[in-house]
């Protein structure tokens, strides 16, 4: 072959490849400025949203799927209903996997109390009831669940409350705030101090407090300068004694500490019963935890020790046990201070309604109360149960 012939192959394939990279280049170059602002938001959101090759379907109690693995992301069922996103739209599907209400939303969060928050394409947040009818849009910079008929809202950096009807209940003043409780009273911050209000914005206790601790129960811990003290929501009073540290209070029991000394104290009478150790925790079910000797330790309401054995970590109980840490291994306590699940896991997390997940050299799986296990090859990751269904995620 002439040197003059195999120039002009050289310059030809040259060509072929020039003209390949330019193609390719031209079917996965990036939108540009221009064609960017003739997209509507909804092609906006496609142009870079990316589908999961493992998908998630549901589980039974007894480990069986059904309802197919088929979602790119899913919620937990609430109010017989789950947001599930399909090809990357939000819809919200029936027990039996039927669709209730079908994909058409950007975001979509869990039915609370007749109402479901989510996101449409245009980029605000709307909401729904069950039938997907429109029952009011929320128009600020973030929009909460509806919880015990408030929901909480912000807006130029200031919180508020809506009622269920989307009219404010309350006007955003706070500096921020916690959702309501079952009471009807809500945590809220303002001038850089914390108080307690009712569902309708009148003050229970001033923003007057340093810190303000869970409002779950009617024993709610305060602390004002240094001064730990304990308000009674049910009698709207704050309870005799300043203490240097005091922890969650259960029922109407209480840890406290008094010039560097523990004790647990019955909050009717005032009694305290002494406790030897460095710090002391609540883990409810009227069972408690201390420190000592680089262990925590199990204790009743007494302050009596339930066990001899002391943990790395121990969990507060979730359906009659706790989820507890010795050496490197996760087992788990009864309220009696027994091992009734041994250590036995690298990774475990709480009980929820009767299974909780823990992870070896299996994989992900479930546990049940009683120590037997729920495993399925197949599973790349599992969430909690929520009205008998568990959303898993499948090997492709």
């Amino acid at each position: 072959m002439s040197r003059h012939l195999i120039g002009i192959m050289k310059n030809l394939t040259s060509l072929w490849l020039f003209c390949i990279v330019l193609l390719t280049g031209w079917h996965c170059r990036p939108v540009n400025e221009e064609e960017a602002d003739t997209l509507n938001d909804e092609e906006a959101y496609f142009e870079d949203y990316l589908p999961v090759e493992e998908k998630w379907g549901f589980l039974d109690e007894t480990g069986q799927v059904v309802i197919p693995a088929q979602f790119d992301q899913i919620g937990s069922f609430t109010e017989n209903l789950c947001p599930v996103n399909f090809a990357g739209k939000w819809g919200y599907i029936r027990h039996n996997g039927e669709w209730a209400i079908p994909p058409e939303y950007k975001g979509s969060w869990m039915f609370h109390e007749g109402l479901a928050r989510v996101w449409n394409f245009d980029g605000k947040f709307v909401f729904i009831d069950s039938l997907n009818n429109l029952v009011f849009t929320a128009e600020y910079d973030e929009v909460n669940d509806l919880v015990h008929q408030r929901i909480r809202v912000v807006t130029k950096g200031v919180t508020g409350f809506l009622n269920r009807k989307g009219k404010e209940a309350i006007p955003p003043e706070f500096q921020g705030g916690s959702d309501f409780n079952r009471s009807g009273i809500a945590k809220v911050k303002s001038e850089n101090k914390y108080g307690l209000i009712d569902t309708l914005g009148v003050w229970i206790l001033p923003a007057e407090f340093d810190w303000i601790g869970s409002i779950d129960g009617n024993y709610i811990a305060l602390r004002q300068s240094r001064s730990y003290s304990i308000f009674n929501s049910e009698l709207n009073q704050i309870l005799p004694g300043n203490f240097d540290q005091v922890a969650e209070p259960l029922a109407k029991v209480s840890a406290v500490q008094i010039a560097g000394n523990w004790a647990l104290m019955d909050l009717e009478s005032g009694k305290k019963a002494p406790v030897e150790g460095t710090l002391v925790q609540g883990l409810g079910h009227q069972r408690w935890s201390v420190f000592r000797d680089q262990k925590w330790y199990l204790m009743d309401s007494t302050g009596q020790l339930l066990t001899d054995i002391g943990f790395r970590q121990i969990n507060r109980y979730q359906d009659d046990r706790a989820c507890c840490l010795q050496d490197e291994l996760w087992g788990y306590l009864d309220t009696d201070g027994h091992l009734v699940i041994p250590p036995t896991y690298g990774l475990a997390w709480d009980f929820v309604n009767g299974f909780a997940r823990v992870a070896d050299n299996k994989g992900i799986y479930f546990v049940r109360s009683d120590g037997s296990e729920l495993f399925q090859p197949g599973w790349v990751d599992v969430r909690d149960f929520f009205e008998s269904r568990c959303p898993v995620q499948m090997h492709k």
